[in-house]
């Protein structure tokens, strides 16, 4: 019974780490998408003036 509670408790933290994580990448690379976006409208208003 501990054992199976244990494995069952490791899988549920570990999921949550895990949803974590990937929220935590997915977050990161939408702000470095709009950096980019941001520093090649800044680029292409530098050009024009």
């Amino acid at each position: 019974m501990v054992a199976v509670g244990g494995t069952l408790i490791g899988a549920v933290v570990t999921h949550l780490f895990q949803r974590l994580a990937s929220r935590r990448s997915e977050l990161f690379a939408r702000s470095e998408a709009l950096r980019q976006e941001r520093i090649a409208t800044f680029s292409t208003f530098a050009t024009a003036v």
